[in-house]
This record gives structure tokens, C-alpha cells and sequence, in this order.
């Protein structure tokens, strides 16, 4: 992996959580080149400790973040936007896409739930 850079933004383009993972120590990928996972360590600047990417037919990814100690911010207006940006800062190997996350019920095709008083955020 040729590392990652992850942002979260929410509907007053305040930037809520803004972190990049290097190549190197911690990554890992199948033969495939279809699942790449990484464990960061104690005192990761991003407080990522797990990481799991997931590219998916046509290109989608799937992408599981389990964070701790790290700073993530309240959104504090909607929507919340997620932007994802493969080999960063340039994204050469094209990947790099954006999406946008309302808050809704499970009706609502794109969501953000947030659990545990704020501890938790699941976007789907």
C-alpha cells in the first residue's frame, strides 16, 4: 500500500478529522491487491489503531477505521462529507473519491449514525 489519506468534513466545511497514513511498517495486502490492512501502534498521530480497505467490484472500496485517542470533531451542521485519497497527496493511482452522508433513518440510502453519546460514528 502507498499509503492513505482520509478526511471528514461536515456542511460548513469544518474539517473534522484529517489523517494520512504512510507506506511502510504497519500495512499489509493480499495477493490480490484487493484488501489492504494496517495496524498503527501506540502514539499513531491519527489514533487509527485498526484499518481494513475492501476494493470491491468496480472499483467501490468498503473501508472499516477503528480509532483510539485520536481527535475526531462534531459535526456540527449536515451533511457530513468523507473524502478518501489513495497514494496522497496526489492521488496517482486514481483513487481518490468523496462522499456525502445525511442523517437519516435506515430508510435514507446514505446515513451517519452516531452512538455512544458521540463516541461512534457509523456512515453508510
Amino acid at each position: 500500500m502507498t499509503g492513505i489519506r482520509l478526511l471528514l468534513g461536515d456542511g460548513a466545511g469544518t474539517v473534522l478529522w484529517d489523517a494520512t497514513i504512510p507506506p511502510g511498517p504497519g500495512w499489509r495486502g493480499n495477493d490480490a491487491h484487493s484488501v489492504f490492512k494496517y495496524r498503527g501502534e501506540d502514539g499513531d498521530p491519527s489514533g487509527i489503531r485498526k484499518l481494513k480497505l475492501k476494493v470491491l467490484a468496480g472499483g467501490a472500496i468498503k473501508l472499516l477505521v477503528k480509532m483510539r485517542d485520536g481527535t475526531v470533531y462534531a459535526p456540527q451542521t449536515m451533511p457530513v462529507t468523507f473524502t478518501f485519497v489513495g497514494t496522497p497527496p496526489l492521488a496517482s493511482t486514481g483513487y481518490c473519491t468523496t462522499s456525502t452522508f445525511a442523517t437519516g433513518g435506515e430508510e435514507d440510502e446514505t446515513h451517519c449514525t452516531s452512538l455512544n453519546s458521540g463516541d461512534r460514528l457509523i456512515c453508510r
